[in-house]
């Protein structure tokens, strides 16, 4: 009888921790696992056009080609932005390691911002200013998402 009980719990006990490992692994894991893709793209996206946000152009005054580029950079940067919402409706309650939904939110929405930053209206010439703020833009992105930056860098002091 007591041979038959200890099996039981055995057996109840594996079935319980699989259980619990499969509950971990869907609300938590895989979750945690987007977010570090959506991290990595945000970077990768960032740093490599970074050239292309910190300079303006003027529509009016550019380039096709330029403007072209600019576009392509622009519905980039707005997918990452959108990739970032869609993300933040999947979240569950367990989010160790992955921001608060606020903050997601608002490097969602900084994104968009950046997007929409690439041109300067029609026949006003960009300002250093403006580069400025969008430089200032990524990096409030950099550190919403928990991303190393030269500002967190020590080296960089």
């Amino acid at each position: 009888m007591e041979n038959l009980i200890t099996i039981l719990i055995t057996v109840v006990s594996g079935v319980l921790v699989y259980i619990i490992g499969e509950i971990l692994q869907t609300v938590w894991l895989t979750p945690l696992q987007k977010f570090k893709a959506i991290k990595h793209d945000v970077a990768v996206t960032l740093t490599f056009y970074s050239r292309i946000y910190t300079n303006i152009i003027d529509a009016a005054h550019s380039t096709m080609s330029d403007r072209e580029e600019y576009s392509e950079v622009s519905d980039k940067i707005r997918n990452l932005s959108c990739e970032l919402k869609g993300y933040i409706e999947t979240l569950s309650w367990i989010k160790i390691g992955i921001p608060s939904k606020k903050k997601l939110f608002e490097a969602a929405d900084l994104l968009m911002i950046l997007s929409n930053s690439l041109f300067s209206p029609y026949d006003v010439e960009p300002t250093t200013q403006d580069n400025r703020e969008n430089k200032d833009v990524a990096n409030q992105v950099f550190a919403l998402l928990g991303m190393y930056s030269k500002k967190k860098s020590k080296r960089n002091k």
